[in-house]
């Protein structure tokens, strides 16, 4: 790095502009380096993200500082976000609703891209909004039941497979079953009586068949 007379550092492999470009091809012509506000270092623009709202067409942060600044300021950052999303819901869902008009076809493709790239994420944003756990502690779930459904001990697989049990009163979670345990307690809960008299034609239904050599 240099330090030159205007205090901006300059890294040693930093190209000047040409100084005996004309006017006009000086005002075509695309910004090739920037001076980040925050650490004064001249970089080549492509150490800039894009921002098109800045008269130069990146940020005034290099992406080092931006993502300093970030991890600083975090969790004041999301706090100031939902605060402001909440107040601002009405002129965001508006502008959200116009923005997937002009472009629905983009915008799905873009969503279909990103859940085939980030089903982890789908899955943990679902069991969170769903059962109040995440996917770190599903997966230990599963482990501590050694891949089994809870009830039959059948073999669960990740996937549409496998079920969070949970009271439908406290919304405690009790456990992973199969799809056919899970299904089958849900309707024990709501009637048992029901469940009870079900099982009891089951058993009649198949000594009739046995006794008739079926």
């Amino acid at each position: 790095m240099v330090r030159y007379i205007d205090g901006v550092t300059r890294p040693e492999s930093f190209i000047e502009p040409d100084p005996e470009a004309s006017e006009m091809e000086t005002e075509t012509q695309k910004p090739t380096a920037h001076v980040c506000s925050q650490c004064r270092v001249l970089k080549q623009i492509d150490n800039f993200a894009k921002d098109n709202t800045r008269k130069v067409g990146h940020r005034c942060r290099c992406k080092e500082c931006d993502k300093k600044y970030r991890e600083a300021n975090d969790i004041y950052r999301n706090a100031w976000n939902r605060e402001y999303r909440k107040q601002n819901a009405d002129v965001l869902n508006a502008k959200g609703r116009e923005h997937y008009k002009n472009n629905k076809e983009k915008v799905q493709a873009n969503h279909k891209r990103w859940r085939e790239q980030n089903p982890d994420k789908i899955k943990n944003n679902g069991l969170i909004r769903n059962y109040g756990i995440g996917l770190y502690e599903y997966n230990r779930m599963l482990e501590s039941q050694k891949n089994e459904c809870k009830i039959c001990s059948r073999e669960l697989k990740y996937g549409k497979s496998t079920c969070v049990d949970h009271d439908h009163n406290t919304g405690k979670v009790r456990g992973i079953l199969c799809f056919n345990c899970n299904m089958k307690l849900g309707q024990h809960e709501k009637s048992q009586e029901w469940f009870e008299k079900y099982f009891d034609k089951v058993n009649i239904y198949l000594k009739r068949n046995i006794q008739n050599g079926s």
